[in-house]
């Protein structure tokens, strides 16, 4: 073979070298840039994750570009035992698919009940149903008091944010075993898990309400007030009452009437506006006899007084 056909056959075999660099590249970029969409990449991440906590609630909490070419900035919560008393919780950071699955440092907020976002020389904020859950179970006498009572394995807890009207972000807890006759509950400010208020219901989760509430006045409120749970009717004194109508009629009747937990007048009222949008129809009495309504707190929950005189 003479050097020309050699140096040929070398060029072709270079070329052709070059040609699949080129093209697995051009692959590989097609797969993993720009074509790769937000959802995509979610779900990636999602699955990984949910591989290897297979018992876990994965949630994807933040995803946007990222700073690396045809890759997403993926943040991801993870969140074990979440119903039990010490759920663990963390979050995961991923720039996918620039680094694949490999996550920016954990950053841990709560496990074994050990608060990480807890600082005692500054403000934190307890941020989560998990951490909230956390925080109680170490922290509140009546909530220590009930895991102590029916067992750690036995008791379920719950959290749930809310805004309120004259405390802020706060976050309403609830506690249930299956060998107990009441849930523990406890409403703690989502700023340094300060404790606002403790109480218990009979029954077990959010929907329960104390036998001291007529079942009457219960129905009356979910039928105009869609969410009503246990902490609509929940107080500490009677200050924390109030009177609302539950008819369109406005004759003095006591039926017409009842008391809730006066942080949930405002979205009551709302709910009341939508719900009687017209008084067609509505044939009220003429005439009731005059009588006292108000409100007092029987059984850490919120119940009407109504007397006439004589």
């Amino acid at each position: 073979m003479n050097l020309l056909a050699t140096v040929l056959i070398f060029a072709i075999v270079v070329v052709a070298a070059i040609l699949s660099v080129y093209y697995a590249y051009t692959l590989f970029s097609s797969s993993s840039g720009q074509q790769l969409t937000e959802q995509h990449a979610e779900t990636l991440i999602v699955s990984d994750l949910q591989a290897a906590y297979p018992n876990a609630i994965v949630n994807i909490t933040n995803a946007t570009p990222s700073t690396y070419a045809g890759s997403w900035h993926i943040v991801a919560s993870v969140t074990e035992n979440a119903t039990s008393p010490c759920p663990s919780y963390f979050i995961n950071t991923y720039d996918y698919p620039q680094f694949r699955f490999v996550s920016t440092p954990q950053n841990t907020y709560t496990s074994n009940c050990k608060i990480y976002v807890f600082s005692p020389n500054s403000a934190f904020r307890l941020g989560s149903a998990p951490v909230a859950i956390a925080w109680a179970s170490k922290h509140v006498p009546n909530i220590i008091y009930f895991i102590s009572r029916f067992g750690y394995g036995n008791v379920n807890a719950s959290a749930r944010y809310q805004v309120n009207a004259t405390e802020g972000d706060v976050w309403l807890l609830a506690y249930t075993s299956p060998l107990a006759n009441y849930t523990a509950h406890a409403v703690l400010k989502d700023t340094n898990g300060t404790l606002i208020s403790v109480y218990n219901t009979t029954g077990s989760g959010n929907s329960a309400f104390s036998s001291a509430i007529l079942p009457a006045n219960v129905t009356a409120v979910t039928k105009i007030y869609s969410h009503a749970d246990s902490y609509t009717f929940a107080c500490a004194a009677a200050s924390n009452c109030t009177v609302v109508h539950t008819s369109q009629c406005f004759n003095n009747a006591a039926s017409q009437q009842t008391c809730i937990n006066t942080n949930y007048l405002s979205a009551y009222e709302q709910a009341y506006n939508s719900y009687y949008t017209s008084s067609n129809g509505v044939v009220c009495a003429q005439y009731y006899v005059s009588a006292n309504v108000s409100c007092t707190c029987l059984s850490r929950e919120c119940n009407m007084v109504y007397t006439t005189p004589g």
